[in-house]
């Protein structure tokens, strides 16, 4: 498997890029979710909606 176990740096790394907030993961015995928050503010650099990525991409 390419890139094994390197999707939570990976999330952490796109959320910075993006200026996005960092997400919360939170484990539920055995299930696992991460809580993905948009941008609070437009920042000049940043990402918006017209540059959404397939989170595919990320992952």
């Amino acid at each position: 498997m390419k890139n094994g176990g390197s999707g939570i740096p990976r999330i952490l790394h796109e959320c910075s890029e993006y200026g996005l907030p960092e997400p919360d993961f939170t484990d539920f015995d055995g299930d696992f979710r991460v809580n993905m928050f948009q941008q609070r503010s437009e920042k000049e650099g940043s990402h918006t909606d017209d540059t959404k990525t397939d989170t595919n991409d990320i992952c």
